[in-house]
């Protein structure tokens, strides 16, 4: 539970310390230290929750009353990954359009 904890913490102050470098310091050296620090945050809380898991192999089938086979997993991750992205595109198009407008 200390492992998994320390995971959710490490992912928290780094994720912040590196949207604070992000949004408050300029230049593309501070930019590529933000990002550096993101993928620190990233990897950190992984690795340390993994060393957290413990898993045991049982003869039981655990059964959770609900399965997708993995063709139809990877279809609804593209489904649902490819209209973010076109909502996504959509917003920025619109936001770019009505700032040009307000700018002529």
């Amino acid at each position: 539970m200390t492992l998994f904890a320390a995971s959710i913490v490490i992912a928290v102050v780094a994720a912040t310390v590196a949207l604070w470098l992000a949004f408050n310091l300029r230049g593309n050296l501070q930019r590529f230290g933000s990002a550096f620090v993101m993928g620190i945050a990233v990897c950190g809380m992984h690795y340390t929750g993994m060393y957290a898991l413990k898993l045991e192999p049982t003869k039981e089938i655990v059964d959770t009353g609900m399965s997708l086979s993995p063709t139809n997993l990877a279809y609804s991750v593209f489904a649902v990954t490819a209209v973010l992205l076109t909502l996504l595109l959509i917003y920025n198009t619109w936001k770019a359009q009505r700032t040009l407008s307000a700018d002529l």
